[in-house]
C-alpha cells in the first residue's frame, strides 16, 4: 500500500507538476489551446517511451522552458519600464538567471553543508544499528552500484542535472515557496516539503538525511535562491555517484 501511494505521489508531483506549470505559465506566451492539448499528448508519450532509459528528461525540460518563460516575462516588463511584484514575476526574488549567480559561493554553501549531512548520516546509522533496526540502501544505490562503469557514467545527467534542477523546482520553488509558505507560514511548510521529499525515497535508511537535505535547501532559496538549492543537491548527489564510480574503478 505504501509503494502504491509513493508511485502516486511521484506520478502526480514529478511528472504531472511540471506540465500543470508549464501550462500555466505559458499563457504569457498567448499558446492556443490546441498546441496546448498537442503538446500535452506529446509530452505524455515522451514520458512513457523514456521512462526506462532517461527518467524525469521531460519533466526537467518543461522546468528549463517554465524558468525562460519567467525571464522572457521579466525582460519584457523591463522592457516596458513596468513596475511588477514578486508575485507576479518571481523571477528575481528566487534568483532564477543561473550567469548572475555567485557559483562560488553557491559551491562554498554547499560543501559546508555536505560536512554536516555526513555528521546528519553517521548519527542516524549509529541509532540504527543501537537499536538494531534493518535498514537497506536506496534501490536506486542499488542500482547503480550494478552498473557498468559506462552505464554510471550515463547515469550521471540524470543524477546530478536532470533530478537536482527537477526535484528543486517541486518542491522548494512550487510546493514550497509557491503553495505552502502562503497558507501555512516558512516553518511548517519547509517541514511538510521536506517530508514529502524524503518519504517519497521511499527508503528508511535515507530518510533523515534526505530530510535535512530539503531543510536546508529550503532555507537556501528562501534566502539565497533557486540555485544555491539546486546545488546543494547536485553536490550531494555528486558525492554518491564519484564514490560509487571509485569502487568500480578499484
Amino acid at each position: 500500500m505504501g509503494e502504491i501511494l509513493v508511485n502516486v505521489l511521484v506520478l502526480v508531483l514529478i511528472y504531472i507538476t511540471p506540465l500543470v506549470v508549464f501550462i500555466n505559465y505559458s499563457r504569457k506566451l498567448n499558446i492556443g489551446n490546441l498546441l496546448k492539448i498537442l503538446f500535452t499528448i506529446l509530452y505524455i508519450l515522451g514520458v512513457i517511451l523514456t521512462a526506462n532509459f532517461m527518467d524525469n528528461l521531460f519533466p526537467f525540460v518543461l522546468v528549463i522552458l517554465s524558468i525562460l518563460i519567467l525571464h522572457r516575462e521579466k525582460r519584457n516588463r523591463d522592457i516596458n519600464g513596468e513596475v511588477v511584484t514578486d508575485e507576479q514575476i518571481p523571477y528575481d526574488r528566487f534568483n532564477f538567471s543561473f550567469i548572475k549567480n555567485n557559483w562560488i559561493k553557491i559551491i562554498m554553501y554547499s560543501m559546508i553543508l555536505y560536512v554536516v549531512n555526513i555528521v546528519i548520516s553517521l548519527i542516524f546509522e549509529w541509532i540504527f544499528s543501537k537499536f538494531s533496526i534493518k535498514v537497506t540502501q536506496q534501490e536506486v544505490v542499488n542500482d547503480m552500484q550494478k552498473m557498468s562503469i559506462m552505464g554510471l557514467l550515463k547515469y550521471i545527467p540524470i543524477s546530478l542535472i536532470f533530478a537536482p534542477i527537477l526535484e528543486e523546482f517541486i518542491f522548494r520553488y512550487v510546493l514550497f515557496e509557491r503553495l505552502f509558505t502562503k497558507k501555512l507560514g516558512i516553518y511548517i511548510s519547509s517541514i511538510l516539503s521536506s517530508v514529502l521529499f524524503a518519504a517519497l525515497h521511499y527508503n528508511l535508511q535515507a530518510f533523515p538525511v534526505l530530510l535535512f537535505l530539503a531543510i536546508e535547501n529550503c532555507f537556501l532559496i528562501h534566502k539565497k535562491g533557486y540555485w544555491y538549492s539546486v546545488g546543494n543537491h547536485m553536490l550531494f548527489n555528486s558525492m554518491t555517484v564519484i564514490t560509487i564510480l571509485i569502487s568500480k574503478i578499484k
